[in-house]
């Protein structure tokens, strides 16, 4: 059966084509540089509106490596966009810093999973964090379950 991409959701349609764009426009495959520094995840709107409360931060644990990426990611999030973004339902940017949020998840209890590598308008971007103490016997393969 064919793709169909006119059938799917919305949401569906947006993760696509971030993938695509990804890998097509600045992956190895082209020779270009990866301006996500080897991101395997990224976060926009949903994490400046629940910080520490997104499931990144309840669950797998992350931190923002340079102050930097927090000060111009809330410049693009600002109170005003967020407050817009979410129909009011949330008023604030969430408060970030570059001290490290500890996970809570069932595979992930005491860890930071993420790293960010990287951070462009009001994109956030994550790797695995290989290298934090809190991840030595970390089976990876759960990484990706999330």
């Amino acid at each position: 059966m064919p793709f169909n991409y006119k059938k799917l959701t919305q949401k569906e349609r947006i993760a696509i084509s971030a993938t695509c764009n990804a890998f097509l426009y600045y992956g190895d495959i082209i020779g270009a540089e990866d301006y996500s520094n080897g991101a395997t995840h990224w976060d926009g709107f949903d994490f400046a509106a629940r910080g520490e409360k997104h499931p990144k931060g309840v669950n797998q644990g992350y931190h923002i490596v340079y102050q930097q990426y927090v000060d111009d990611y809330l410049a693009f999030w600002t109170d005003e966009k967020v407050k817009s973004f979410s129909n009011n339902t949330y008023t604030k940017a969430a408060k970030l810093t570059t001290k490290p949020v500890i996970g809570q998840g069932t595979y992930s209890k005491g860890r930071i999973l993420y790293k960010s590598v990287a951070q462009f308008g009001g994109t956030i971007f994550w790797a695995p964090n290989h290298q934090a103490k809190e991840n030595q016997g970390y089976d990876w393969k759960y990484y990706y379950r999330f």
